[in-house]
């Protein structure tokens, strides 16, 4: 059995590992200036919720998955965190990045405190892209594999023994499974599919008959490889 201490420090280097060869990539430092610019931002739109809510609705849920999967820490505690730094990449890519795309459409009329709100989301020195996405995405696998954590246990923010107080809305295990299965982890992904059904949330059975196409179509093509994610029969 590993020791707390050693899954967490293991969680950090896995976190580092997400910088890529090339200069685009987002290190550990990039990501804790992620997290320092979301805290303004953040505090930016809650003040704002009643202007910016009736046009912007998911602002809603964003601001719902900030305090979730934030929680108390600290931007360093947010880089040094699997599940913490997932959750804010989701974020930027999908919420915020729409959400700076929209005020500059004009799609709400402009203001001094708007202004400052777009000032901070243009602000942002390395806005996170598909591939860094797909990192902290892989990380959250890496993190069952290597250590044999369950999503029960992730989506907690539970790492080891160490209780984090931060936590993923259910929207994420769905967004992980699927994205297990566009990976190609499909031993992953049944799992967030099995905590999906215990949850009840929707359409797992659907996500669940794409994995078993997926999985099949790929069992005979690379069993022989010693594929980690394929299980020992056709599904």
């Amino acid at each position: 059995m590993r020791s707390n201490r050693a899954i967490l420090l293991a969680a950090l280097l896995l976190l580092q590992s997400t910088v890529r060869s090339s200069f685009h990539g987002l290190s550990m430092i990039n990501l804790v200036d992620l997290a320092t610019s979301e805290s303004l931002i953040a505090t930016e739109i809650e003040k704002l919720s009643s202007k910016l809510l009736p046009v912007f609705p998911y602002l809603k849920n964003y601001l719902h998955d900030y305090r979730l999967s934030r929680g108390a820490l600290d931007p360093w505690g947010v880089a040094g965190n699997p599940v913490a730094a997932y959750a804010m990449t989701s974020r930027y890519f999908y919420l915020l990045d729409k959400l700076k795309r929209e005020i500059e459409s004009g799609k709400v009329v402009q203001s001094a405190e708007l202004s400052g709100l777009l000032e901070l989301l243009r602000n942002i020195p390395l806005w996170p892209d598909d591939d860094d996405l797909f990192d902290v995405t892989k990380n959250i696998y890496k993190l069952q594999y290597f250590f044999d954590l369950r999503p029960e246990e992730l989506v907690i923010g539970q790492i080891g023994k160490n209780e984090t107080g931060i936590s993923l809305s259910s929207k994420h295990i769905l967004v992980l499974a699927g994205s297990a299965i566009e990976f190609e982890e499909f031993v992953a992904a049944s799992e967030w599919l099995r905590l999906a059904k215990t949850k009840n949330i929707s359409r797992w059975e659907a996500m669940w008959h794409r994995l078993v196409e997926q999985h099949d179509e790929n069992y005979e093509r690379k069993r022989t490889r010693g594929h980690r994610q394929l299980f020992e029969t056709r599904l």
